[in-house]
């Protein structure tokens, strides 16, 4: 999956204090945020159906307006759960 091969460009010393933590707490390996990024970043299909249930295709010229557009949905559906809550 040629969206998420950027993740292999990832510094593992930026991660390291967040990695080193919870593998010092007992997290599993395949939970480690290395293990996850370089898993998407190959594309492996097991981590990918883990944590993608729908894709969406856009045009990188569109790429702002639907990242936007998103962000817009997500703030609309947590407020509307907060005041359920309410």
């Amino acid at each position: 999956m040629r969206e998420c091969a950027q993740l292999g460009n990832i510094d593992p010393t930026q991660i390291e204090d967040i990695e080193t933590y919870r593998e010092e707490n007992g997290e599993y390996s395949f939970y480690l945020p290395s293990f996850l990024y370089e898993s998407l970043a190959e594309g492996m299909r097991s981590t990918l159906v883990s944590y993608f249930t729908q894709f969406v295709v856009c045009q990188m010229s569109s790429f702002d307006i639907l990242i936007s557009d998103i962000k817009k949905i997500a703030s609309k559906a947590g407020r509307t759960s907060k005041k359920r809550r309410e």
